[in-house]
């Protein structure tokens, strides 16, 4: 595991086809994945997501799917956990940059109407500095 200056933690994990970037922003917690998310890489992310550092507050995260370039149900479980732990703990869950097939996959399970989506990583900041807790 990498460790760069300004709170990023960068995981490439060899030759595996899944990077995961995580990065303590203002608001809370940026984490970004780059690559396949799928049944071989799909327990990166829980395994990455143990190591969070600790926040105030509730726990806001911002997933930034922008470069994942492919996603099968194994990756949308893993979403969806996510998803759960952060409603749990009363946080909030914001994805970004969701398109191709984990956009298709998130539209064909009707998961699109659960997960709060939007285009740019600004405009999730926006929306979750204003929530103080689950929608």
């Amino acid at each position: 595991m990498l460790r760069e200056a300004g709170g990023s933690v960068d995981r490439p994990d060899g030759d595996s086809p899944l990077r995961v970037t995580v990065e303590q922003i203002t608001l809370g917690i940026m984490v970004s994945l780059r690559g396949e998310l799928d049944y071989a890489t799909a327990m990166l992310v829980p395994s990455e997501l143990d190591q969070l550092p600790t926040v105030a507050g509730p726990p806001r995260v911002i997933l930034d799917l922008s470069e994942l370039t492919f996603c099968d149900s194994s990756g949308l479980m893993q979403l969806l956990r996510l998803w759960k732990r952060l409603q749990a703990a009363g946080g909030a869950l914001a994805l970004v940059g969701v398109r191709g097939m984990c956009a298709r996959l998130l539209q064909r399970t009707a998961l699109d109407q659960l997960f709060a989506m939007y285009p740019s990583v600004g405009e999730a900041e926006t929306a979750l500095a204003g929530n103080t807790g689950p929608p």
